[in-house]
């Protein structure tokens, strides 16, 4: 099976951050034997560096190719500068394909990163002049997050504001010859849509083996090389974007509140973003210790004792990355997020939930666990086992199955 994956975004190997759900896929593809091609911008979209000034080769394996696409930068997150950088990205694919006619090169399968509001018109028509079946792999809910945008007194119209967005990703579905996705509600979007399509959740999950292979592991930030946890204290950790949909100012709210009902306990944050600067202000029982290698992470998260999965009321996130990771280090969570995330939470008892943007309640939640300690222990329990259910080499084997289910029946 010759197997395409069209996505602009996304690290790829070598670059020093977390396996992205494409390599994933990838791997799990050319591990059953299948050739692989993987289509990425020339710009990283973390730091908007660019990766190569024009098209460039990576060869993985023999299996697996990675073809560096030009595009044209951008800057804002929301932008047009985006949508034209999206738009170009996948012209440039379509210009490339109708130079290189081979059989040998049309793929029989291609997988289509969505959010793809700007790009799937071009990439339906790829897909009609290769002949392929079309997989859509769901990563976020796109236009739902751009409700966050109206004023609250305009929230209500959101469904029609962005109508012509909601149309445009139904039309896709229909299009498609089966759908993936990171989170069950995002599949049944997608089913919503087109009931009929063949269908798998496929979570982004996380290498158990990988995070226990860490312990014993040394830090190689200095700021945690410095760090000392003293034997009464209980470390509280949040690591991720710091970014004003992550209830960062309420984790610091929280802090203070926690400063005068249980004082033993430190609060350590790790990351980098637009509110950097307010969590970096010295504070009694709050760290910040900056943004760090994925090891290091994996090693502060050792040392924890609780970990905070917080989000602003109305987040389109179901299953966030930290999750998994959270769980493989059998951290039990104080959670906001409804969604999938919210599900396990209460259904396997891997932590507690707190209402989103409310100071006192993730204080007691907190509370609550550190004045437990028996039941601080089983949800710890229950996180390590959920996370082997989660494991990503498992998780990805299912979009091989479903893509040679989808292609035996053409």
């Amino acid at each position: 099976m010759k197997v395409w994956i069209i996505n602009p975004y996304g690290n790829i190997p070598g670059e020093g951050w977390r396996t992205y759900r494409t390599t994933l896929i990838a791997d799990a593809f050319a591990a059953k034997g299948h050739e692989v091609i993987s289509w990425v911008s020339n710009i990283q979209h973390r730091s908007k560096a660019k990766r190569a000034e024009g098209w460039k080769d990576v060869v993985v394996n023999p299996n697996y190719l990675i073809k560096i696409v030009p595009s044209t930068s951008y800057e804002g997150h929301i932008s047009v500068a985006r949508i034209k950088y999206e738009r170009n990205y996948a012209k440039n694919i379509k210009n490339f394909v109708a130079q290189h006619t081979a059989e040998d090169l049309k793929p029989d399968l291609i997988i289509l990163g969505e959010p793809a509001l700007f790009i799937a018109d071009i990439v339906l028509d790829i897909v009609k002049y290769t002949q392929a079946k079309l997989l859509v792999d769901v990563l976020d809910l796109w236009p739902e997050l751009f409700h966050i945008l109206l004023p609250n007194k305009l929230a209500f119209l959101g469904k029609v504001i962005f109508s012509p967005l909601y149309y445009r990703r139904d039309r896709l579905f229909k299009k498609a010859n089966g759908v993936i996705a990171v989170a069950k509600d995002y599949l049944e979007l997608a089913l919503k849509a087109n009931p009929a399509l063949p269908h798998e959740v496929v979570y982004i999950g996380v290498d158990v083996q990988e995070v226990k292979a860490l312990q014993g592991g040394t830090f190689e930030s200095p700021i945690l090389q410095q760090l000392t946890k003293q034997p009464h204290e209980i470390w509280v950790v949040y690591a991720g974007t710091l970014g004003p949909s992550y209830d960062i100012k309420t984790i610091i709210a929280c802090a203070q509140i926690l400063a005068v009902k249980a004082p033993f306990v430190k609060i350590i944050i790790a990351g980098d973003g637009p509110l950097h600067e307010l969590v970096s202000q010295p504070r009694v029982n709050l760290v910040y210790v900056g943004s760090l290698h994925t090891q290091d992470v994996g090693l502060l998260y050792q040392q924890c004792d609780l970990a905070l999965s917080s989000y602003v009321s109305g987040s389109t996130v179901s299953m966030p990355l930290k999750a998994y990771d959270y769980l493989a280090a059998g951290l039990p969570l104080v959670n906001s997020l409804g969604r999938d995330l919210g599900n396990f939470v209460r259904s396997k008892k891997i932590g507690l939930q707190y209402k989103a943007e409310n100071a006192l309640a993730m204080a007691e939640a907190i509370v609550t666990l550190v004045n437990d300690g028996d039941l601080r222990k089983q949800m710890s329990a229950n996180a390590l086992a959920l996370a082997v259910d989660f494991d990503a080499g498992s998780q990805h084997k299912k979009v091989v199955s479903l893509a040679e289910k989808i292609l035996s029946k053409s």
